[in-house]
């Protein structure tokens, strides 16, 4: 199994012509008990030079995968088949993980040169034609996917990053200077240590670098705040000028799955290494620069800006699943030095009021795990997140942490109960060799969690949760749910109970959301709209004069 790595990963193939041949189903039973011999011995292989052992984890993982492929009592050929390629896939991407012979151990082993350890963005030169791009991701040969997203996907015309479909990676020029932004939160020391140039500069000198080289807006979203533009009399700004320099122009690399976010070249250069021929970019990954102006149509709710309280909010919870799980680190918190008006709506969180803010974290590349289905931005699709991102789903639940729709496994069983259930909808994105979590935004902490009780939601917003959702949720077939929800595991009961407090619920999500929907409108789960833990609220509501409170702040709530 170990000899010959060519002829190991032939071994796992299925035969060329079991879909038409003959007593198909028994020549895929073969094919599986085959490979079961094959993978056990694998899994017991000692550590040699031309493979790693194994890790615990990747063990138990493929074990149990292959043990319901094998137990599973299949009706006929196309269930069979489904489950069979569906192993065949893992076995070949996870072998593939550990001798660095797929496209993801590649990508993990560029990772592990970079003197960050964390993949930068992909620049124009990794280009991969569009049509095998397509060829690749459709072809039975999973060798040849090309679905981690470590390419540039080129494209033209018009652009739309709500649409896994219609989005692709440019270097997009005339992003404009902010002139009133200011720094709010700032990792110093981390900046010290990814940038040379900042190691020998005071504080003050630190955020006036970073003012310099990531104080930025598109020019598609200068657009939509200027006079005609959907945003302009949402805003606090009478003339955009006056907070808009266009004269100070500056290039980003906009990556498919990026969203509202674009990488900003330290000094607008990059250079290449003379021993391999490498590029190397010295970037800031910044969230919250606008739209592209190749999308000329957005939809008010995706409106480009990223309010505040969700930036204290996402760089708190960076920190948090920072101390048990490897994360892109987050340097920074930028003040645009504007906001929406006191009276209006942020269309895009359902908030009025909400100040503007840049989020600056480090460079990193976006996976992109599915080729056969609308995965939006850089969400881990579930197959691969219970395979090769099943360490750091674990991680993440044994702390109570989850981005679920219905964290059920957790609420019902506890955070030392994890039956690798991913019924749930887990949110999760990561970097393309599936290393890293890069976007902190959907996640919360349930109160069984073993956490410090600041990152904690109240049993009443679990309770409150449930019963907003509970339509889509299932909370009526589930005697459990219903007793956390209403009291009671009577199914009838608890929907008696549902439809009497109904307009009472409705009224407390005014606008909101519709109870009973998959999701509220503004946000990806009902855990989120409901989340009343002392770090979510004290991020709701505060103002750029108290995000300087937040390092401290941190500290007391990270003691554990």
């Amino acid at each position: 199994v170990t000899a010959n790595k060519v002829t190991t990963r032939n071994m796992w193939r299925l035969p060329s012509d079991v879909g038409g041949a003959r007593g198909g189903l028994a020549v895929m039973a073969r094919w599986a008990f085959a490979c079961r011999g094959l993978v056990r011995a694998w899994l017991a292989s000692p550590t040699r030079e031309t493979r790693r052992q194994p890790s615990a984890e990747l063990r138990a993982a493929v074990a149990r995968d292959l043990d319901a492929v094998l137990v599973h009592e299949h009706d006929d050929e196309a269930t069979l088949m489904a489950s069979v390629v569906g192993l065949e896939a893992q076995l070949l991407n996870v072998v593939g993980a550990e001798d660095g012979s797929t496209p993801l151990g590649t990508l993990r082993r560029l990772e592990a040169q970079d003197p960050m350890k964390l993949l930068p963005p992909p620049l124009p030169s990794d280009y991969v034609d569009d049509s095998l791009w397509q060829t690749g991701n459709d072809a039975a040969d999973q060798s040849a996917w090309l679905g981690h997203g470590y390419y540039w996907k080129h494209g033209s015309g018009e652009m739309d990053k709500d649409n896994a479909f219609s989005d692709f990676d440019v270097v997009e020029d005339r992003f404009c200077r902010l002139t009133k932004a200011e720094v709010l939160v700032a990792d110093r020391e981390l900046l010290r240590a990814n940038f040379t140039e900042c190691a020998g500069m005071s504080d003050e000198q630190v955020d006036l670098w970073l003012l310099d080289q990531a104080a930025y807006i598109s020019e598609g979203q200068v657009s939509r705040m200027q006079l005609g533009g959907d945003m302009h009399d949402l805003l606090d700004v009478t003339n955009v000028a006056d907070f808009v320099d266009a004269s100070r122009r500056k290039a980003g690399l906009r990556q498919k799955g990026g969203g509202r976010a674009a990488a900003f070249l330290v000094d607008s250069a990059y250079a290449f290494d003379p021993s391999t021929g490498a590029a190397h970019a010295r970037a800031l990954d910044v969230k919250g620069v606008g739209t592209s102006r190749l999308q000329p149509v957005c939809e008010p709710r995706a409106c480009g800006f990223l309010p505040l309280a969700d930036a204290l909010k996402e760089y708190a919870f960076e920190r948090l699943i920072a101390k048990f799980a490897p994360t892109v680190r987050y340097y920074a918190i930028i003040d645009c030095g504007f906001g929406f008006r006191a009276d209006a709506v942020n269309p895009a969180t359902g908030y009025r009021g909400d100040r503007c803010a840049l989020l600056l974290r480090q460079r990193q590349s976006r996976c992109v795990t599915a080729h056969d289905e609308v995965v939006f931005y850089s969400v881990v699709r579930q197959g691969v997140l219970g395979t090769q991102f099943d360490t750091v789903r674990r991680a993440l639940f044994a702390h109570g942490v989850s981005s679920e729709q219905l964290p059920r496994t957790l609420l019902l069983r506890g955070p030392s109960d994890d039956s690798g259930d991913l019924s749930g909808e887990w949110n999760v994105q990561a970097d393309a060799p599936l290393t890293h979590l890069l976007d902190f935004s959907h996640f919360y902490v349930l109160p069984c969690s073993p956490l410090p009780s600041a990152w904690r939601m109240s049993e009443a917003a679990v309770k409150a949760a449930l019963q907003l959702g509970a339509e889509h949720l299932g909370v009526f077939g589930d005697p459990a749910l219903c007793t956390l929800a209403f009291g009671t595991p009577d199914l009838a009961q608890a929907r008696a109970a549902y439809e009497e407090m109904r307009p009472a619920l409705q009224q407390r999500t005014g606008e909101t959301g519709r109870v009973g929907d998959r999701k509220p409108a503004h946000s990806w789960s009902w855990f989120l709209e409901t989340d009343d833990s002392v770090a979510a609220t004290w991020a709701l509501h505060a103002t750029p004069a108290d995000a300087a409170q937040l390092p401290s702040l941190l500290a007391e709530w990270l003691q554990f």
